[in-house]
């Protein structure tokens, strides 16, 4: 699984840290290099920079890069990107009621997710579900809760 891009999850004590050169290992069996790996993080890399970019030019601000919801941002495109690499959706159950009220509640944080998706779209020929919207525009709330969001009306304190 590991070495084919895809998740795993481990609970603490499972051997995580040897585990994490079993990629490399195994792709070297099967000719992947080193290049292989680097122009793949070089992709994710890109499109992080690029939907960083679409939310500070849609909103006027600068996001601040170290903060814990950056961090969880960027690990969730990540993701995204291994899933669509991998022909992969992200269900999460009946979230209909849950996108519909984000939607409506943030209009201004739904509008840059819309236009997060058709960056998307072009970089991979498929339109976000109606899951990633919502996990997108969750993300998306949490960076914007800064101060200089609450002043400008894009979400509330």
């Amino acid at each position: 699984i590991l070495h084919q891009g895809r998740i795993a999850e481990m609970k603490t004590g499972e051997g995580k840290t040897l585990v994490a050169t079993l990629p490399s290992y195994l792709n070297a069996l099967e000719g992947k290099t080193n290049q292989d790996d680097q122009q793949h993080q070089s992709q994710i890399t890109r499109i992080i920079k690029n939907v960083t970019k679409i939310i500070e030019d849609y909103f006027g601000i600068v996001l601040d890069k170290n903060d814990f919801n950056y961090f969880r941002f960027k690990i969730h495109l990540k993701y995204y990107v291994l899933r669509k690499e991998n022909n992969e959706e992200f269900m999460d159950g009946n979230i209909d009621e849950l996108y519909d009220n984000m939607k409506n509640t943030y209009p201004d944080i739904y509008n840059c997710v819309y236009n997060i998706d058709q960056y998307l779209y072009k970089e991979f020929k498929k339109s976000c579900t109606s899951n990633e919207l919502l996990y997108l525009m969750i993300h998306v709330t949490r960076l914007c809760t800064r101060e200089d969001c609450n002043r400008k009306g894009i979400t509330s304190a």
